[in-house]
């Protein structure tokens, strides 16, 4: 069985140099990244977007926050494995419907460009298959 095959981000002039291996059932459109029944799983940024220059960098970042993060937004978690550095955080979204719930945010940085992958249960859930993926990622 293959659990990943290689699909190739490309929408627009900025992003086209990105490529990372996805379950075959995933669709990327633009820079978002999309499950076999339309979900929202997570989004590529280009290391153009960001100005991290390592990975401890990009995590201090990320535990400190940022100006505009919405008081719900909570750090919970970081790390490493080789060139991939990743932090987790949490934060209240509104579905449009007028429910609320908690969402998780799993942000890699591998080597300049960044992946995230959303979960609304937990920082650990589909971690190892989230790490997998954004092990792939690579940006020329």
């Amino acid at each position: 069985m293959v659990i990943f095959s290689t699909s190739v981000y490309s929408s627009s002039a900025s992003y086209k140099n990105m490529t990372i291996e996805v379950p075959d059932e995933w669709k990327i459109n633009a820079s978002v990244l999309y499950d076999e029944n339309g979900a929202k799983e997570g989004e590529l940024i280009s290391k153009k977007s960001w100005p991290y220059n390592s990975g401890l960098e990009f995590i201090n970042a990320f535990k400190k926050g940022f100006v505009d993060d919405p008081e719900s937004i909570k750090y919970i978690s970081s790390g490493s494995e080789k060139d991939v550095f990743w932090v987790c955080r949490s934060g209240i979204y509104e579905d449009g419907k007028g429910g609320f719930g908690i969402w998780y945010s799993r942000t890699f940085w591998v080597n300049g460009p960044i992946a995230v992958f959303y979960s609304y249960r937990s920082c650990e859930e589909k971690f190892n298959e989230a790490l997998e993926v954004a092990k792939t990622l690579k940006e020329k």
